[in-house]
């Protein structure tokens, strides 16, 4: 028993605040090396969420740039060994993106960028939940995971990609070996995914914005031209096939229109072969084909793979193994419900048009009917006031002719002469004749626009009737003749004569006219 003097006391109580200094400036010390380090990893973040709004500010339209960074950053601050980026259609994911994967992984999703659903068991358990997955080690969970077997993952994190309730996609990162994520580094890859939501819906909205104004930019376009070429559909034809391909980002266009009993090609734009070139490649109208099917049903045909439809479109299968076509989408051109005609679009790989596609192909080929029609009813019109002045001519001839008839009432020659004359300028013929027939034989009394020697030839070669002339056979069956081509009878010797005439360098013309006859 040996108490301490209060000097040993006192100097006890001088160690213990040294210890409470020294535990003071270790907590001080390590507080602020926990919050160099908070402070670090924060600033990390934010840079990397700038860096990646920069891309996207920096990208509109374009997501590949987005993915990348995201990626890219994301495995950097997670300290990943890999990173990838996958979007969901709904059923199936797709690979879209990948950073700093083994080899064997970049060459397995270059032969299918689809994982398999029966093997990727923990990816597809995520349109179930829609939640974060974190597993420390992959292979206790499933070891047949290709993500496992193939690229060596054993901790991943996969964090869903959400539209309001709708699954867009994942961000995936791996580590090779065994270490957890913190819960840093997991809501950093949440704010990534976030983000890249907004990248998809601003690029979609930004592409649907372009989409709308090329249409309306094409639609303008067209109607220019249904505008510049109020009497020719053609020029109309030739903007629509070139506008569809470009909008609807078909390999090819065509135009077929109605002529008689077959579908006629009248425009094509594109690299792929058809039937026949332009104005001649027919096709009977058919179920048998896509563009035949629409016209017969008269609603669009869409078929998203010729290959495999064998049964339903016989011709079509046929097409499709000869030009190398896969998918193909047929509009009908309707005029008061009934079809005239055909637009369809063509893809050698099977790839289906969207609907919104559907409804340009639709708007196309109602300007092609407008054009079409617009043609037709204009043709009308001109036909209309064609067989008007036709009318007024005949009448006013009609009247001229009865008034020299009435001046002349005893001298017939006048009046033949201006009723051939009349003749000849209302019919758009080249010359004309008059003959009288006095009971054996017609005898010219008129004609016009005729040479002195085709004068004197019919002058001294009167017509009997018979079959060797036109007015002959007039004569001797007392009905109007017509003949479109007098070269194609060989009883029409008359005509050859006539002909001979007309040529004073012939052989014929240098003999004498009664050895002609």
């Amino acid at each position: 028993m040996r108490p301490f003097t209060d000097r040993k006391i006192e100097l006890l109580k001088t160690f213990a605040d040294q210890a409470v200094i020294a535990i003071e400036n270790t907590r001080l010390f390590e507080a602020e090396q926990t919050y160099t380090r908070e402070l670090t990893e924060a600033l990390e973040q934010q840079t990397a969420t700038s860096e990646v709004l920069q891309v996207i500010s920096g990208s509109p339209g374009e997501l590949e740039p987005v993915f990348a960074a995201m990626l890219e950053n994301a495995v950097r601050i997670c300290v990943a060994r890999f990173g990838n980026l996958l979007l969901y259609d709904g059923e199936k994911f797709r690979h879209i993106a990948l950073h700093n994967t083994p080899q064997a992984w970049v060459a397995e999703q270059e032969r299918d960028p689809v994982p398999p659903r029966d093997l990727a068991r923990v990816l597809y358990s995520v349109p179930d939940t829609k939640g974060v997955v974190h597993i420390s080690d992959l292979t206790a969970v499933n070891p047949n995971e290709p993500i496992a077997t193939i690229a060596g993952a054993r901790t991943l994190l996969i964090v869903p990609m959400l539209k309001q309730d709708d699954l867009v996609g994942v961000i995936a990162v791996y580590r090779q070996e065994v270490r957890p994520f913190t819960e840093k580094q997991i809501e950093l890859v949440k704010s990534f995914a976030s983000q890249a939501v907004i990248a998809i819906e601003n690029t979609r909205l930004l592409n649907e914005l372009r989409e709308s104004l090329q249409q309306q930019t094409a639609t303008s376009e067209v109607l220019e031209v249904i505008s510049r070429s109020p009497t020719h559909v053609q020029p109309v034809f030739d903007a629509i096939a070139p506008s569809a391909v470009r909008l609807c980002h078909a390999h090819d266009a065509g135009i077929l229109q109605l002529e008689g009993d077959r579908l006629q090609l009248v425009a094509h734009h594109g690299p792929m072969p058809t039937w026949g070139p332009v104005g001649q490649g027919e096709l009977p109208i058919g179920r048998g084909w896509a563009a035949g099917r629409a016209f017969v049903d008269r609603e669009p045909v869409h078929v998203r793979d010729l290959l495999a439809a064998q049964e339903d479109f016989p011709i079509g299968y046929k097409m499709a193994l000869r030009t190398g076509q896969r998918t193909t989408l047929a509009v009908p051109l309707l005029r008061e419900g009934k079809s005239i005609g055909c637009l369809f679009l063509r893809r050698m790989e099977m790839r289906p048009f969207s609907e919104k596609q559907i409804a340009v192909l639709q708007t196309f080929a109602d300007q092609a009917v407008i054009a079409i029609e617009n043609t037709r009813l204009l043709e009308e019109v001109q036909t209309r006031n064609s067989q008007l002045r036709v009318a007024l001519e005949q009448q006013t001839a009609t009247s001229e002719l009865l008034k020299v008839v009435g001046r002349s009432t005893f001298d017939l020659q006048p009046g033949l002469r201006d009723a051939g004359e009349n003749a000849v300028r209302l019919c758009e013929a080249e010359r004309g004749f008059v003959h009288r027939f006095d009971g054996q034989i017609l005898r010219i009394v008129a004609a016009h626009n005729i040479s002195p020697e085709l004068r004197a030839f019919v002058e001294r070669n009167p017509i009997t009737p018979g079959r060797h002339s036109v007015a002959a056979r007039a004569a001797l069956e007392r009905h109007t003749v017509h003949m479109h081509n007098v070269l194609a009878d060989p009883d029409l010797t008359y005509a050859a004569n006539l002909r001979a005439c007309d040529r004073p360098n012939s052989h014929h013309a240098r003999r004498p006219y009664a050895q002609e006859w």
